[in-house]
């Protein structure tokens, strides 16, 4: 197998990689359509207390300059808060989507409806 074949060969499970992640992060965002809003916002909350604790816990003192000039517990909670504002947009996006689906979907039936009864 040649150097060229090894690269193509590569990208191409990378590609399938890619999409069975695309996948599995859109099927992630559709189901959280159903989830109520405050328990989102309470998991993350959740997560951000645990996260603060482990940083504590695991990162040692001398790695504290990865999160200068703010400090560890900052970028922590800051990061969770942009995950968070993120994963909202996204499931009111995909809300919204399925909003208009639905009553593109009535619109279209009764546009059908007048069409066969003329």
């Amino acid at each position: 197998m040649s150097y060229l074949s090894k690269i193509e060969f590569g990208s191409n499970i990378l590609e399938k990689r890619g999409r069975f992640y695309q996948n599995i992060m859109a099927s992630i965002f559709v189901s959280s359509i159903n989830v109520k809003l405050h328990y989102i916002i309470l998991v993350n909350f959740i997560t951000i207390i645990v996260s603060v604790i482990l940083g504590t816990s695991y990162i040692t003192p001398p790695n504290g300059s990865w999160f200068n000039p703010f400090g560890m517990n900052f970028a922590i909670i800051f990061t969770h808060i942009v995950f968070l504002i993120f994963v909202l947009i996204v499931r009111s996006i995909f809300k919204n989507m399925k909003k208009l689906q639905s009553r593109l979907k009535k619109l279209m039936l009764g546009l059908i409806i007048q069409l066969n009864t003329h």
